[in-house]
């Protein structure tokens, strides 16, 4: 797992895109010249590509020299095949340069806006002075509200310790940011379209045991509540009534995850739905089953302090019933 390294920023207005690619050039290929084609500001964005080792035909797309009339500059960071998405990204992150804006974007996607790149850097000009924040592009293929491609400053990555939580082999990451910028409510559309190339979605690989992960993400809530607590700490620093303020807002929403997590598909439906989201029709890999035994050695040892949280839950619960009733009678 890759270390943690808090990043200066060089540049407030650099973007830096990130991509992680494997096995399909063409789609990489038109996703980039869909960011450049419709860039306003080339000077200020670069391209940080990560490249597992072993993808032949990525490799032969470098080689071809193909890039060489792209307006902006591309670094391929080539490297062995991550364990996980989000070891990738900081890996790749960790890399890029020291911008004042990351893009996470998708190498099976295209961008629809022109001038994107300026839309994006106004949409955090106009945030508090502390510049902590998430961003996203509204994916049309999900409800309102929901992360897929993200864009975020460099003071929320330094403060939350990851641009995507390095766990989860597929999926998950981007919904595991969603909530914690729900929690202290620092979350921001940017009106930028969007739109998967060739208007369906890809299937994804390393795509098993999905009632695990599921599972897996929703008892780690309190992960998420810990970065929020810490995040709302510093926003507002000795702030009484305003801490008091977000806290009561961070279990509204921790109320609501609660309820999405009761809520959940049945196993049946999971696997259900794994079946037609997979790209694997054969055993599972070894980046996979490595990932799969850092879950669960990490699940048991947050156990104890996912316990504490639960029982912390159920007294805030009793209380809040308590006092309804006692209001109630008065």
């Amino acid at each position: 797992m890759v270390d943690f390294i808090p990043k200066p920023i060089d540049d407030v207005d650099l973007i830096s895109v990130l991509i992680l690619t494997r096995g399909r050039p063409e789609k990489l290929v038109r996703a980039i010249k869909s960011l450049e084609s419709l860039a306003a500001n080339k000077d200020k964005i670069d391209l940080w590509i990560y490249v597992d080792d072993d993808d032949t035909l990525t490799h032969e797309l470098i080689d071809s020299g193909w890039d060489k009339d792209i307006g902006f500059p591309i670094h391929w960071h080539i490297s062995t095949r991550p364990v996980t998405h989000g070891e990738a990204f900081s890996e790749i992150w960790q890399k890029s340069s020291n911008a004042g804006i990351y893009f996470g974007f998708p190498d099976d996607h295209e961008l629809t806006t022109c001038g994107w790149d300026d839309i994006i850097r106004k949409t955090f000009r106009d945030l508090p002075d502390d510049r902590i924040a998430v961003g996203y592009l509204h994916d049309p293929f999900v409800p309102v509200g929901c992360i897929t491609i993200m864009a975020t400053t460099a003071e929320w990555v330094n403060q939350v310790g990851h641009f995507i939580v390095p766990y989860f082999p597929y999926w998950f990451g981007d919904m595991w940011l969603q909530q914690i910028a729900d929690m202290v409510d620092r979350k921001f559309l940017i009106p930028v379209g969007m739109y998967p190339l060739d208007g369906k979605k890809g299937k994804t690989l390393r795509l098993w045991d999905l009632p695990f992960w599921e599972r897996f993400f929703h008892l780690l809530l309190t992960e998420r509540v810990d970065t929020a607590t810490r995040i709302i700490e510093k926003l507002t620093d000795d702030n009484s009534l305003m801490q008091t303020r977000a806290i009561d807002l961070m279990h509204e929403h921790i109320e609501k995850f609660e309820k999405e997590a009761e809520d959940q598909l049945s196993r049946d439906q999971l696997l259900a739905h794994q079946l037609t989201f997979t790209a694997e029709d054969g055993d599972k890999c070894d980046s996979y089953l490595k990932a799969f035994r850092q879950a669960k050695k990490h699940l048991e040892a947050m156990t104890p302090r996912i316990i504490k949280m639960k029982t912390q839950r159920v007294l805030r619960y009793k209380e809040k019933a308590l006092t309804q009733s006692l209001v109630g009678h008065i």
